[in-house]
């Protein structure tokens, strides 16, 4: 269920209200609070200053200076606990500072009663903030204080002047402040009722003025309401507006609306009036669309037929000339290929030639060769029987070298027998033995190199041999090939006749396939041509073709959104 803007604006002002009456009590309790505690605090110092004029100060100044439980100390301590119960304060005492600490001097309890302070105790609750002021001629009090073992009390000073005027200690007064919160809850209870219900009253009163003037405010508002819902219901017959303020900013507004709907009526009808023409046009325009499109569809559908034949020429031509074109390569791949085959014919011949002339070459020089390998064996054989007589020498000097030995031995014996005598010649006999064993060691080695030799003799021989023979079994293998170099050669002339009687041919036929070849592209290229040229006329008449349609249907869709719009317009009352 939707709430008028009225009853919102009240409901907002209610609850500003509601919240000003809430603070206004909230400072209304502080307030009554603090009067009352100021009320006793002014009470309290009023009572300080009253003591404090009653004492004797010459007394108190004497105390001072010599503080002990004298006659003067019990004195003061006496009348203190009479002024304690005549003015009902809950605490009289007398303060002194150092400038430093702050002591009490004197209190007012009884003698012997139990937490009575003792001469110079510090206090606990008063500092040098709190009796500075009376330190200085004035008077003070504390804020209340709430002490878990005394209560709430609060504490008032006053200065206590010697006849000169100057403070020689400060008197404490401290008040039971238990009764503080009952007065406030006692002032409250009096006050506060009237107070709300009179804050009530006025707010029920202001709120009412304040709905009233709203209701008066926004009553042009709801006839411009009920004016939008007939216009939204499609009735616009009425369209004054009356209003009897215009000058704030809501009978402007309303003014604004009835203009607005007059225009409104206005545009509707001309609206209608543009529809209607237009839908009769948009059908003549739709009519003469469609009987152009089917005059373009048979265009279309005739070109098309035109177009298939073209393709089908074109292809034809194109698979007459992609047949010629492969005949043609296949002529230039045999000329080429024969090409090949008369190069190759030419390097055959040439080579065999070459070839015969080498192997004619070579088997000259294979009968000097020939010569030569057996001067060579002969040469082996005479070598190896020089090397026969050489080791038979060798035996022999090897068989003198031993009997030369054997002598020398004798010898050396024989000398020795002789003695003194025959040591030359045992000298000469020791030399000669060592010249024969150098002369055996020497033949031995030499025999052992001449056996090398020989069997070096014979492995070259045997080697020589194996070589001749198979020189022999090559030269008669080169006769065989000689043989089939110059058959070669012949076949090879006979193929390069041959080829130069194909190539002859080969040229004639491509000379008539470049004519067929002229003549088919010539016709490939006026198909093409008219393929082309009905490819173009039918693209064109699809084109327009497309067009038509795409003119038909937007012609289609304005007559639907002007039967729409026509539609929508005769909703309207004018």
């Amino acid at each position: 269920m939707s709430k008028s803007l009225a009853t919102r604006v009240v409901a907002l002002v209610a609850v500003i209200i509601a919240v000003m009456m809430a603070i206004n009590i909230i400072m209304i309790y502080e307030n009554s609070v603090a009067t009352v505690e100021k009320t006793l605090s002014r009470s309290s110092i009023n009572t300080a200053l009253h003591i404090s004029q009653g004492l004797d100060s010459e007394k108190i100044a004497t105390f001072i200076s010599q503080p002990k439980e004298s006659d003067d100390y019990w004195s003061i301590r006496n009348m203190l606990l009479e002024y304690t119960q005549k003015t009902g304060a809950l605490y009289v005492y007398i303060l002194h500072s150092d400038g430093e600490k702050v002591k009490i001097m004197v209190d007012g309890m009884a003698k012997g009663a139990e937490g009575a302070a003792t001469i110079g105790q510090e206090t606990s609750s008063t500092g040098m903030a709190d009796i500075a002021p009376v330190l200085a001629g004035g008077s003070n009090s504390t804020p209340i204080v709430k002490d878990p073992v005394y209560g709430d009390y609060l504490s008032a000073f006053a200065p206590i002047e010697d006849p000169s005027g100057q403070v020689i200690a400060v008197l404490g007064v401290d008040t039971a402040a238990d009764k503080v919160e009952l007065i406030n809850d006692q002032v409250l209870d009096e006050t506060m009722p009237r107070i709300i219900m009179a804050m009530i009253v006025v707010t029920i009163i202001a709120l009412g003025a304040v709905f009233f003037l709203i209701k008066k405010l926004l009553r042009p508002l709801q006839v411009v309401q009920e004016a939008s819902m007939r216009i939204a219901s499609g009735d616009l017959t009425s369209t004054e507006i009356s209003v009897s303020n215009k000058k704030d900013e809501i009978g402007r507004i309303v003014v604004a609306f009835g203009e607005m709907t007059a225009q409104l009526r206005q545009i509707i009808g001309g609206v209608k009036e543009t529809t209607e023409h237009i839908d009769t046009m948009a059908n003549s325009i739709r009519e003469g669309a469609n009987s152009v499109r089917e005059q373009n569809k048979n265009i279309v559908v005739t070109s098309q037929e035109i177009a298939q034949g073209n393709e089908q020429t074109a292809t034809a031509m194109e698979m007459t000339v992609q047949t010629v074109q492969e005949f043609l390569s296949e002529l230039s791949e045999l000329n080429t290929a024969i090409d090949e085959m008369d190069a190759v014919s030419n390097r055959v011949s040439d080579i065999g030639e070459s070839s015969y002339r080498v192997l004619q070459e070579f088997l000259a020089d294979g009968t000097e060769t020939n010569k030569q390998f057996h001067e060579v064996q002969n040469t082996m054989a005479i070598l190896e029987e020089k090397s026969s007589r050489i080791n038979d020498v060798i035996e022999t000097i090897q068989q003198i070298a031993g009997q030369t030995n054997l002598l020398a031995l004798n010898a050396a014996i024989e000398s020795a027998r002789a003695g003194e005598a025959g040591r030359g010649f045992a000298v000469v006999a020791g030399e000669v033995r060592k010249l024969a064993e150098q002369t055996g060691a020497a033949t031995h080695v030499i025999q052992e190199s001449i056996k090398d030799i020989q069997d070096q003799v014979r492995q070259a021989t045997e080697k020589t041999n194996a070589t001749l023979d198979r020189y022999n079994a090559g030269t008669e293998r080169l006769d065989s090939v000689t043989q089939g170099i110059t058959a070669l050669s012949d076949m090879t002339h006979t193929l390069k006749t041959s080829l130069a009687n194909v190539m002859a041919s080969v040229e004639t036929m491509k000379q008539g396939q470049n004519k067929v070849n002229e003549s088919v592209l010539t016709v490939t290229a006026i198909s093409e041509q008219t393929a082309a040229a009905t490819e173009e006329v039918s693209a064109t008449m699809h084109e327009v073709s497309g067009n038509v349609d795409q003119f038909v249907s937007e012609t289609e869709q304005v007559t639907d959104s002007i039967q729409e719009l026509r539609s929508k317009v005769d909703t309207f009352r004018l």
